[in-house]
């Protein structure tokens, strides 16, 4: 993970601080999940349509479509625990005081 600019307070010059984006953290972890995700939709399409089937087969087989569905999302909440584990540790080893904004998701929505 990369050092996030730093900035030394006046009362104390040895106190490190940073504030951080919550949206940005490692491109690279977060294209591995945006990868599983895409896949993971495919297969929910595939296993709507079995599911609709008259044939036992493909009722069958959209069973299992489930079962792979459950396990890459596991997957996916895993490798996001770690990101954030990940990132938790990096700061909290790096920086003594740490900042986050608030993000008010209600003031991002316009009025329609």
């Amino acid at each position: 993970m990369q050092k996030a600019p730093s900035h030394k307070t006046q009362a104390n010059s040895s106190i490190y601080t940073v504030s951080i984006d919550p949206g940005k953290i490692r491109q690279n972890d977060i294209r591995c999940i945006i990868h599983i995700c895409e896949h993971m939709d495919t297969l929910i399409s595939k296993r709507d349509q079995l599911t609709a089937s008259s044939s036992k087969c493909k009722r069958h087989k959209a069973v299992q479509l489930g079962h792979a569905v459950a396990c890459m999302y596991c997957h996916v909440y895993c490798l996001q625990s770690e990101v954030h584990r990940k990132a938790i540790m990096f700061f909290t080893h790096e920086f003594d005081a740490i900042i986050i904004p608030l993000f008010e998701v209600s003031d991002m929505v316009g009025c329609i």
